[in-house]
């Protein structure tokens, strides 16, 4: 600017023709100037009306942001065009409402209307009315230390010691000195004292007004602003700060990374009267529709000149998908605790549990619901708990269209399985693992879809989208009546798509995800927890450790070498109806708020916890070890905002943060924990993991000194023994995971040889001994009725098939089904991930419905 400059005159640069001959609207330079040179940290003095005036009202720092603004004064000043920091006589304030520019961080696509009103934004207003606690940076320090020879040299409150030094080892001044000397007082900075130099008092000192607030929702959008100074219009009212998008005061970066109005700014301005005016946002996408229509994905979408453009009333969410904007809503919270332990909804009795294992575990689950349909056992199921693979075949078993005997296919006899009949097509259920989910990932990948939703996008095509259940614009509800109640609570809803369980099935489902870490940082095997999503309520019950003497709040690792941790983090207490998950934390921090309430007020979620992201979270397998490599994890990984429920134990209520979630088997494989917290007491266990159960030693008669390692039987049983590499994992979380005793470990697998020795599909009843997990929240001892039903090949149901099928057995991959029934999680059929042959999927179904069959009046037992 500074050439420009010297070539103007000054009347010309003090009427505003300079600055219409950049692009921007007249300005009043010399005036504007003035005011910004003389000015405090946040006012510009006080209009002619004697009202406070924020600098964030002044043209020239609204259109070009403070410190370029600052910078063209000065290079105005040094050309003779302005007198810089004298204000002007007369001058009154301007009134045109403000506007943020979409700015150059990426494709912005125009202005974001702060407010309706036109009272410049909520930053200011909102300070008094949000209640905001000011708290200095901890362990701040301006790095000067020197200060130890000062007459403040031996107050560590003012002058720090050097972590575990002792005086004269200084670290500098402490906020507390910035304070008690009036190093900044008023806001009015004092050059020597200031600046990056001095690490930024201004930045983390409330007596600089550089200070953190306890706020009630993340500010930090996720977007970069270090080569612009400026960030995408679509971000909304942002401003760029050490490099980093961060939304104004008063305003929440949702999972988007878009700046919303604040649940509790909102409620608070609308306690006061004033205007809230509307949440603006953008509605282009940067997808295309020449060949037709918008892809799936984008949501709510129409074909406008080759565009896909979000339909009226939605919104454009970071990932280019269009979602309504519902605003502030009611919805339940239901704190679960140590003090409060019981569960919202239908008691749990019953529960069938459905184990992960990708495409194997749909296709063993495929059979054994076929017998169980057919023993009329399904309806009598109170909860079925998936993970993963089991968490496909389940969604589908409970939310299809679909009568039962078309969903699953008609019973199978071993005898008339031959080749010819195994290669027809399955059952939908079945056939749904038939899809090739690598060209339908590559397929979304050209058509615009981001890494961070291409997984949960690819499992939506491949597994759901043949049962119409894909769609990302729809929320989850028990029931057609519970919509009716939803809609009369929250009137924006009337026009909103719901999916329901389908009755006749299971009276809810459980599917099983793993919340890993917040971004940025690493999971580990002590903090990582279990994410449980109902069509009723979502969320995590109990804090870890509940109950007992360590610390419910967890610590997180930086991804990034040499960044600090994240430290004493409250997650879980409770769970919020499934579609209000994902929002900003509620506007009452207290009870009917934050502790729990029916009727709790809080900003609807960006987009809808719908069944396909529970799906494709539940089953994000590479979830806990993308969270550790820097950069990649963020960017893969499927993300949800997540705030604790509070309580009288912890009532200091919690911003919402986003979190990076993995597969249910990151943490948990088998479905168990989730339904020993409900207090079921009669247990199904659908255990189809990938390994044997050992042959040698004999668990009957053990070595003297036999020590289990876990590697008995498939980690999924083991683990819940506390057996398995619980540890070191770095991808599996079993750490917590022990709740049965161990020394009914080897008696058990001593059963299973003797099964599989026999021939029988394992399948075995026993009464558990629960113990209780502080982890997990499981209260015991108690009791469980308990029916395993483990995976493994059973020689009395190969026998019982023809000669060509037992023959394409015998010959392995040559065959088309080698290491039946043991078939391995991923590549099975390389180069695909999860492709499946039809002769795979119906004689593995075939072998879980024998099993069944084989066993119906265990099942009977346990699940009637």
């Amino acid at each position: 600017l500074g050439p420009q400059l010297k070539h103007r005159t000054s009347p010309a640069i003090a009427d505003g023709s300079m600055a219409a001959s950049m692009g921007f609207e007249p300005l009043h330079l010399q005036e504007e100037c003035a005011l910004l040179g003389s000015s405090s940290h946040s006012s510009a003095g006080t209009d002619a009306a004697g009202s406070l005036l924020p600098l964030r009202r002044l043209p020239l720092v609204r259109r070009l942001g403070r410190r370029s603004a600052a910078a063209l004064c000065c290079c105005a000043a040094a050309a003779g065009a302005v007198q810089w920091g004298r204000r002007p006589t007369g001058w009154s304030a301007p009134t045109e409402a403000p506007a943020l520019s979409s700015g150059a961080e990426g494709s912005g696509d125009g202005a974001w209307t702060v407010d309706a009103d036109g009272s410049g934004g909520l930053e200011d207003d909102v300070e008094e009315l949000y209640g905001e606690t000011c708290v200095d940076t901890p362990n701040w320090t301006n790095g000067w230390s020197g200060c130890a020879y000062s007459g403040a040299g031996k107050d560590p409150t003012l002058c720090a010691l050097t972590a575990g030094g002792a005086w004269p080892s200084t670290a500098g001044y402490t906020c507390k000195f910035y304070e008690a000397k009036g190093m900044c007082a008023a806001g009015e900075y004092k050059s020597f004292a200031m600046g990056s130099g001095l690490n930024s008092p201004e930045l983390n000192c409330c007596a600089c007004k550089g200070y953190k607030v306890t706020a009630e929702c993340m500010r930090d959008t996720g977007g970069g602003c270090g080569w612009t100074g400026t960030c995408n219009g679509w971000r909304g009212p942002t401003d760029c700060k050490r490099g980093k998008c961060t939304c104004q005061k008063g305003y929440c970066a949702n999972e988007a990374g878009t700046c919303l109005q604040s649940s509790r700014a909102v409620a608070m301005r609308k306690k006061a009267g004033m205007n809230v005016g509307p949440q603006q946002c953008s509605t282009k996408t940067s997808g295309g529709c020449m060949m037709g229509g918008c892809a799936f994905w984008r949501g709510a979408t129409d074909c406008e000149m080759f565009k896909c453009v979000c339909q009226p009333g939605h919104c454009m969410d970071e990932f280019g998908g269009c979602y309504k904007s519902m605003g502030l809503i009611r919805a339940e919270v239901v704190p679960i605790h140590a003090t409060q332990p019981k569960f919202p909804g239908v008691p749990v009795v019953t529960a069938l549990c459905v184990s992960g294992g990708g495409s194997r575990a749909l296709s063993a689950a495929l059979g054994s619901f076929r017998a169980l349909r057919d023993l009329g056992l399904l309806p009598s199921i109170d909860a079925i708990s998936s993970v993963s693979g089991g968490s496909w075949a389940s969604a589908i078993l409970m939310f299809a269209k679909m009568d039962l005997e078309t969903l699953l296919g008609p019973a199978t006899t071993p005898s008339a399985l031959s080749l010819a009949e195994l290669d027809k097509t399955p059952a939908p259920l079945g056939n749904a693992v038939t899809a090739k989910i690598n060209d339908i990932a590559i397929s979304l990948k050209l058509s615009g879809v981001p890494f961070g939703m291409l997984w949960v996008a690819s499992v939506a095509k491949a597994f759901l989208e043949p049962f119409g259940l894909n769609r990302f614009d729809t929320y989850l509800a028990p029931s057609l009546a519970a919509v009716e109640q939803i809609k009369l609570k929250n009137p924006q809803f009337k026009d909103a798509a719901f999916q329901v369980p389908t009755p006749g099935r299971a009276k809810t489902i459980i599917m099983n995800a793993a919340i890993l870490s917040p971004e940025s940082f690493k999971a580990s095997a002590d903090d990582v927890v279990n994410l449980q999503v109902s069509p009723d309520f979502t969320g995590s019950p109990f804090y870890p450790h509940f109950g007992s003497a360590v610390d419910a709040q967890v610590s997180y690792q930086s991804a990034n070498v040499g960044d600090k941790p994240l430290t004493k983090v409250l997650i879980g207490g409770g769970l919020v109806s499934t579609y209000a998950y994902g929002s900003s934390a509620p506007t009452n921090r207290g009870l009917n708020g934050q502790m729990g309430g029916e009727d709790v007020e809080m900003q609807s979620p960006t987009r809808p916890m719908c069944l396909a992201r529970a799906v494709g979270m539940s089953s994000a397998a590479f979830g806990g070890q993308m969270s550790g490599i820097p950069g990649i994890g963020a960017e893969t990984n499927p993300r949800v905002e997540i705030w604790p429920v509070s309580s009288d134990e912890h009532p200091k209520p919690q911003k919402a943060m986003r979190f990076m979630i993995g597969d249910g088997g990151n943490l948990e494989n088998t479905g168990v924990l989730a339904a020993l917290q409900r207090g079921a007491s009669r247990v199904v266990a659908l255990i189809n993991g990938p390994n044997p159960v050992v042959m040698t030693p004999s668990f009957c008669d053990p070595p003297a000194g036999y020590i289990p390692t876990g590697a008995e039987i498939t980690a999924q049983f083991a683990n819940l023994f506390g057996y398995g590499d619980v540890e070191n994992s770095q991808q599996e979380f079993h750490k917590y995971n022990e709740v049965f005793l161990q020394s009914d470990y080897l008696p058990m697998l001593c059963e299973f040889q003797k099964l599989k020795a026999s021939g029988k599909p394992i399948t075995l009843r026993k009464t558990m001994q629960v113990q209780p997990n502080s982890w997990w929240g499981i209260i015991g001892p108690r009791s469980a009725d308990f029916l395993f039903a483990i995976l493994e090949r059973s020689e009395a149901f190969v026998e019982s098939l023809p000669s060509d099928t037992r023959q394409a057995l015998a010959q392995g991959a040559a065959g088309g089904v080698p290491d039946f029934p043991l078939m391995q999680t991923t590549f099975y059929n390389p180069p695909d991930l999860t492709y499946w042959t039809p002769r795979q999927i119906n004689l593995l179904a075939a072998q879980t419905e024998y099993a069944v069959r084989q066993n119906a009046e265990l099942f009977k037992a346990v699940l009637r």
